[in-house]
């Protein structure tokens, strides 16, 4: 019988990632193929930014330019060579949604846009340029003005990349995961409620309010949790982020044998989560329970043993 933690050796469950930038910004990416990375005054190493909230650029959230233009990336895809942190920045009471990718800079930065968004309404449409000119970012910003929006269009296409205008959408939270103990699942299961710790770790030391700990990562072995733990619920982020505020949460006294091995990826959801039922994609289960198993047929909530 495979055991927990050979249960699920995948890549990191990152989900849809957002870097929002102005239009000048988007030209020098796309033109150079590469995202610099930048050292801020609440981050002191080479690190590019993105949020997992599609709508964040509609919210009152610091931003270096104007957000007219975003790139969509697959974050699973970019995880796999680069090390992806959640931030967030002291000095902002709101959650962004942010994660940091630490490094000077993405190479070969459109393996992995899935799409770009373009926000129409904040688009200068005159005067128009064809798409060489526009590709030459120094002409446009010698007082000449932004490109016609259709023409930018084409050059977007010219280069293969998929357009579409903003959609109002819900956070790109992705897949979750909860490891406990198959006695805890018992509970959680019957109450239909998975429970904010009251345990020291889990208690939010500005907020003082306790937490339900979620990594993002299937690898229990990347998540310093206890060995007790014999089981993991695998809940949908997405449909939890319409209901709970979801945070972003790195334990600066966590110690890492290695920077990418031991990267937690936390969340944190500061009230209890009732309803679990509706969030839960699927339990698995480290060996045989009939009590349990029964009561997850009951309910009707798939599970497999692994």
């Amino acid at each position: 019988m495979i055991k927990l933690l050979d249960i699920l050796k995948e890549a990191k469950q990152v989900g849809s990632l957002y870097h929002w930038t102005d239009f000048v910004g988007s030209l020098n990416i796309i033109s150079q193929n590469f995202l610099k990375g930048y050292i801020t005054d609440t981050f002191k190493q080479p690190a590019i930014s993105f949020t997992r909230d599609k709508n964040f650029y509609k919210g009152k959230n610091k931003l270096a330019t104007k957000p007219e233009i975003c790139f969509i990336i697959d974050g699973d895809k970019l995880s796999n060579h680069y090390k992806i942190q959640p931030f967030q920045d002291s000095t902002i009471k709101k959650d962004e949604m942010e994660e940091k990718v630490i490094t000077e800079g993405i190479k070969n930065f459109s393996q992995y846009v899935t799409k770009i968004i373009i926000i129409k309404n904040r688009f200068n449409k005159s005067p128009i340029y064809s798409p060489d000119q526009i590709e030459n970012k120094w002409k446009l910003v010698g007082g000449e003005g932004y490109p016609n929006y259709k023409k930018y269009i084409e050059w977007l296409t010219s280069k293969g990349f998929n357009i579409e205008n903003i959609l109002n959408e819900a956070k790109q939270v992705g897949t979750l995961y909860h490891f406990t103990s198959l006695k805890n699942l018992l509970s959680i299961i019957q109450n239909n409620t998975l429970i904010a710790s009251n345990t020291t770790d889990f208690i939010d030391k500005k907020l003082k309010l306790q937490c339900v700990s979620l990594t993002r990562t299937s690898n229990k072995n990347q998540f310093s949790i206890s060995n007790k733990s014999e089981c993991v619920l695998i809940l949908d982020g997405d449909k939890l982020s319409n209901k709970y505020k979801i945070t972003p949460y790195h334990d600066p006294n966590q110690y890492y044998f290695s920077d990418e091995e031991y990267d937690e990826m936390e969340e944190r959801i500061c009230k209890n989560i009732v309803n679990l039922d509706k969030y839960i994609i699927k339990i698995i289960l480290s060996k045989p329970n009939p009590e349990i198993e029964s009561l997850l047929k009951e309910k009707n909530i798939p599970y497999e043993i692994k």
